[in-house]
């Protein structure tokens, strides 16, 4: 079921009565991390990691791919000419993958 909203607007302040959680998200006041969210994801998502989260800390690894995995997607998509390609796609060290390309190869 969608939330209703409905938006009150007072001087610099934006607020949105949530109405299946009852309560009002004062924009203008909410922690760095709950802002940052709600700019990038939208308030409904924002809600969601706040309510699953809550309390928590949230680690954010600096790479998206998991190191392990990805190991395994660069050697198995590795054709002899791509390590650039595959470099700029997975978001790890040109150096790194070398590494691994030459622990797998033997090169």
């Amino acid at each position: 079921m969608a939330l209703e909203r409905s938006v009150l607007m007072t001087n610099r302040l934006v607020m949105k009565k949530v109405s299946k959680m009852d309560q009002l998200i004062d924009v203008v006041v909410l922690q760095s991390i709950y802002k940052k969210l709600w700019e990038l994801v939208g308030e409904k998502a924002m809600l969601s990691v706040f309510e699953y989260y809550r309390g928590g800390q949230i680690l954010a690894p600096q790479h998206l791919y998991n190191r392990e995995i990805a190991r395994n997607q660069i050697i198995k998509y590795y054709d002899g000419t791509n390590q650039a390609e595959l470099v700029r796609f997975y978001g790890y060290s040109e150096r790194w993958t070398s590494d691994v390309l030459q622990k797998y190869k033997g090169f």
